[in-house]
């Protein structure tokens, strides 16, 4: 005999899901407002490919609470989730369509490079639970490290200084210094 659940029993069910879903996300240590209008100036200055200069860029990302060095260069269609969980260090450069999703800060040193298209996440979620809730861990890039272009970097993962990270890498543990990670590490 199988058991038939009643229409309340599931919509109960239904509300105890959603409320499970509907936990703070992560950012939320700033009000939606807030969030809002970063969101508008990710797409409209980061993001704008018609705006050529670092300057309109570093002054966003600086007005919004990232921590950005002298002489840094920050190429259009970058983008930044939450940039005051973002430091970027003296003479660092940022590619074109880079993709800080900062959850959790991450860490750009001197003079390091991120290039076109790479992806930097430091959220994930543990699969291995029934509810999967967002772990996210930091990112740090120390002092002239270089991440190639297209290169995957997750969360928790250090790039020591010096260290390359090749072309279209996924890198999911930490790369030593002076170190030239490839594929799969």
């Amino acid at each position: 005999m199988s058991k038939r659940r009643t229409i309340p029993s599931a919509i109960s069910e239904l509300v105890v899901e959603c409320r499970r879903m509907l936990k703070p996300a992560a950012g939320q240590e700033r009000s939606f407002a807030y969030r809002s209008v970063w969101w508008m100036v990710n797409a409209y200055v980061l993001g704008n490919r018609l705006i050529p200069f670092t300057m309109p860029r570093t002054l966003a990302l600086k007005t919004f609470g990232a921590k950005v060095g002298r002489g840094v260069v920050l190429r259009p269609g970058m983008k930044v989730k939450f940039p005051w969980k973002l430091r970027i260090g003296d003479g660092a450069a940022i590619g074109e369509d880079a993709w800080l999703d900062n959850i959790a800060p991450i860490e750009i040193g001197d003079h390091a490079v991120v290039s076109q298209g790479a992806y930097l996440c430091t959220g994930n979620h543990d699969w291995k639970k029934p509810d999967a809730p967002l772990t996210a861990k930091p990112i740090v890039v120390e002092d002239n490290a270089w991440i190639g272009a297209q290169a995957v970097i997750g969360p928790g993962v250090v790039v020591g200084r010096n260290a390359l990270v090749r072309l279209g890498s996924v890198v999911v543990r930490d790369v030593p210094p002076k170190d030239d990670a490839s594929r799969g590490r």
